[in-house]
């Protein structure tokens, strides 16, 4: 195990928070300034998080590089948070998450993410394949650097283990971070401008994408989301690449974005002729990977990233979520898995602040509850199609909690019942005579919104999300999870009020 070195900043482990700061590297790219007037458009950008499969892991490997770490995150386990709101957003109710800001010298923030308590399938895409990201550190000196990492025992990816000098006198490396991604080492000539200290070696950082089409990528983050680029028209052999990567065979297309407020450049990597299998990997699964990106009018930029990508939005409630204390936030992937997380303002407190300890209790009055019968013809399934000809469920209080009710007439006419019935207080609640799960809990998310979430083992395996309409007529069940035979199912269930 290498050794760590744990830089002091003044810092705290933070929820999940738009960050600021900024990061003037003139070696990324220009500043784009953000859109001017109105309209959807994003407006700036903060943090990369790579979902990782132990964060203390990760930390160490960034302080020994030289990445700006939280003094003592590195050695000691941070606390799992399992703040409803927050996990609305990412999509995974009933999970834990925890996770650190760090920052890059003359960079951008890192904010590395672990889930617990949920499925996760490490996902590890080769440099071919769509969705690869390739984290970027610029460096004054290489060769120290990679010497400080081989000798901690930092696999190198680049063939040869040594740098390869690319276009530009520029001289670069490929090393493996835990998770199995590449990280690049790259020194430029002359050294760029950077706000990062003398004594750093790090001062700067970007990412690199392997995309599965670049026109149609730049038709979203371009053309959509307003950053600002740099293209190329076409394809070429790149012997360079081919050094530093160990692939061969194809030809590469080369294209930048930069964010708005220059906060981050993403460059993109297309690959023609080389065989590659799109990276398909969930917001929870190691070596996923989400990018913060700070918009205007939410709804709107939501509508359109959805409407331009055809992509389902991985925010449970499939809106965007009050964020305490003034913030919104929503999360959808783009065409390549990466995961979009677009944050806006809200005016005044938009979301209080969960106080510690403190547990939902429900009145009875809440709109969700009553009798409800599923409406066939407006619900819509995938992977997931109903087993019953009809469905009727009853809501009812129990405790300050919930207590389902609920009879169906199968396939072949016979009435089956079941029900459960749980408390808003983060337990679990057993389930009896199903081989599928063995336990439920609940969490409220906001006045007309709450979900369930089945468990086995204590482990979430699906979640269903309950959201009432604005006229208590209807209700809407998004039900997400996995089959026991691994088949994933995303349904869109309405049931009507009796």
């Amino acid at each position: 195990m290498f050794q760590m070195k744990v830089v002091r900043i003044a810092a705290a482990v933070v929820g999940l928070a738009v960050t600021g700061g900024s990061a003037a590297f003139s070696g990324q790219a220009p500043a784009a300034p953000g859109p001017a007037g109105s309209g959807p458009a994003a407006i700036g950008s903060g943090s990369f998080s790579p979902i990782v499969g132990n964060l203390q892991r990760t930390l160490a490997f960034y302080a020994l590089l030289g990445i700006e770490v939280p003094e003592g995150t590195a050695v000691k386990a941070q606390p799992f948070s399992v703040n409803p709101r927050l996990h609305s957003m990412l999509g995974t109710n009933g999970a834990n998450e925890r996770h650190v800001n760090a920052r890059v010298p003359g960079g951008f923030s890192l904010e590395p993410i672990e889930f617990d308590a949920i499925d996760r399938k490490p996902a590890r895409p080769r440099i071919q394949d769509p969705g690869a990201i390739t984290l970027v550190l610029y460096v004054r000196d290489v060769d120290a650097l990679l010497a400080k990492a081989s000798q901690a025992g930092v696999p190198v990816l680049t063939p040869g283990g040594k740098p390869i000098t690319r276009a530009g006198n520029t001289r670069a490396v490929l090393l493996e971070d835990p998770d199995g991604r590449p990280v690049e080492l790259r020194q430029a000539s002359p050294l760029p401008q950077t706000t990062a200290p003398p004594a750093s070696n790090i001062i700067g950082s970007r990412i690199t994408m392997t995309v599965a089409d670049t026109d149609r990528t730049l038709g979203l983050y371009r053309d959509k989301l307003k950053f600002s680029a740099e293209t190329t028209p076409g394809f070429a052999k790149d012997p360079e690449l081919e050094a530093l990567a160990g692939v061969k065979g194809g030809q590469a297309r080369h294209s930048v974005l930069m964010a708005p407020g220059g906060r981050m450049t993403i460059e993109l990597l297309e690959f023609k002729g080389m065989a590659g299998m799109p990276l398909r990997s969930r917001i929870q699964d190691p070596g996923s990977a989400r990018i913060q990106v700070r918009v205007r009018e939410l709804d709107d930029m939501l509508a359109i990233v959805t409407a331009t990508t055809g992509s389902q939005v991985t925010t449970t409630t499939e809106k965007p979520v009050a964020l305490p204390p003034n913030f919104r936030g929503v999360i959808v992937p783009d065409y390549d898995n990466l995961y979009l997380t677009m944050i806006a303002p809200c005016d005044g407190p938009c979301a209080p602040r969960e106080e510690a300890g403190k547990i939902y209790v429900a009145t009875g009055q809440e709109p969700w509850f009553g009798t409800w019968k599923l409406n066939p013809a407006k619900s819509k399934y995938v992977n997931g199609a109903p087993s019953s000809r009809s469905t009727v469920t009853k809501v009812e209080l129990w405790e300050g909690g919930i207590q389902y009710t609920t009879e169906s007439v199968n396939a072949q006419g016979q009435t089956v019942r079941s029900g459960w019935r749980a408390k808003f207080d983060r337990k679990d609640y057993p389930l009896a005579n199903s081989p599928a799960i063995d336990s439920y809990e609940i969490q409220q998310i906001d006045d007309r919104t709450y979900t369930v979430i089945a468990k086995k083992n204590g482990i979430r395996l699906t979640t269903s999300t309950t959201t009432v309409a604005a006229d208590g007529k209807s209700r809407t069940v998004r039900q997400r999870g996995m089959h026991l035979d691994g088949q994933v199912f995303d349904n869109m269930v309405v049931y009507d009020r009796q």
